[in-house]
Parts: C-alpha cells; sequence; structure tokens
C-alpha cells in the first residue's frame, strides 16, 4: 500500500524571500521508504492532486498549525483571529482527488478540521483554553490493529 502524507506550510518571523516553508515531520521522512509512503510537500502544476491520488492508495492529511478560514464554512471570521497561510485549499483538492476514487483519507488534527469542512461541516473559529504550543495529544492503539503492526 502506497500512502501520500501532506507536508504543512509554516510563517516565519523573519520577513525574507523564503520567509514561509513547507515541512514534514522527521519522523514521516525517516518512515517513508520503509512504509511506501509519498511525501507531499507541496501541490504544483506538475503534480496535482488527481495525480497523487492515481499513484497512491491511501491520504493522510497531517495536523496544522494554521487555522481554515472562515469564508470556507460559511462564516465571517471573529474579531481578532488571523489567518495568514491558507493550506485549505491543498487539502480539499487532495480530499475530493482521493474521494473520487473511493480510496481512504485519514486526518489527523488540523487534518480532520480539513475533511470536516470539505464535507459541509462547520467549526468553532476560537476555542478557550486551546493554545497553539499545546500539540500533544494522547492516543491508544489498539492490540491486532495496523498501527499496532507497525509500532509493535
Amino acid at each position: 500500500m502506497r500512502l501520500a502524507i501532506t507536508g504543512r506550510l509554516e510563517q516565519w518571523p523573519e520577513q525574507k524571500p523564503f520567509d514561509k516553508r513547507k515541512h514534514v515531520p522527521l519522523q514521516f521522512i525517516e518512515i517513508s521508504d520503509t512504509l511506501g509512503v509519498t511525501l507531499i510537500p507541496a501541490l504544483s502544476p506538475e503534480k496535482t492532486a488527481d495525480d497523487i491520488a492515481g499513484i497512491c492508495d491511501g491520504l493522510i492529511l497531517s495536523g496544522t498549525l494554521n487555522d481554515i478560514h472562515p469564508s470556507y464554512y460559511g462564516e465571517e471570521p471573529a474579531p481578532g483571529l488571523k489567518y495568514e497561510i491558507d493550506e485549505y485549499a491543498g487539502d480539499r483538492s487532495l480530499i475530493l482527488a482521493f474521494s473520487a476514487e473511493n480510496k481512504p483519507i485519514l486526518g489527523i488534527c488540523g487534518g480532520l478540521q480539513s475533511i470536516n469542512v470539505t464535507f459541509g461541516g462547520t467549526l468553532h473559529q476560537h476555542i478557550d483554553g486551546h493554545f497553539l504550543n499545546d500539540r500533544g495529544h494522547r492516543a491508544t492503539v489498539s492490540d491486532g490493529s495496523f498501527l499496532a503492526e507497525v509500532y509493535g
């Protein structure tokens, strides 16, 4: 099985020509060959979402620090919130391409939000007590599952 995993875009504080950067977590790179993963650093005219869906068996939308602009789910931005980077457009094109081919899609954190919005869902624009630095989430892996096989 060949999986596609999205990279993410971050805005760096410096105002230089390369202040926006795509990245994928180092762990994804380390396991990419072992697990047959295709890393997607960015969509480009040379490699469209349809092309990627055509060569991969499933899609993993990784988490992101960037919020989806409320206009995508029919709302106006709440006062004081910033939406500097639009990653959702790329996520949406991948979700639609993989969905059209009936291929599995897994969303992690922000990736799940992208799936939700693509299929007509909405989001809360701000949740008090939620901090961007609070990135860790506990997960339990079930015995006999695919993840248990991968991670032991």
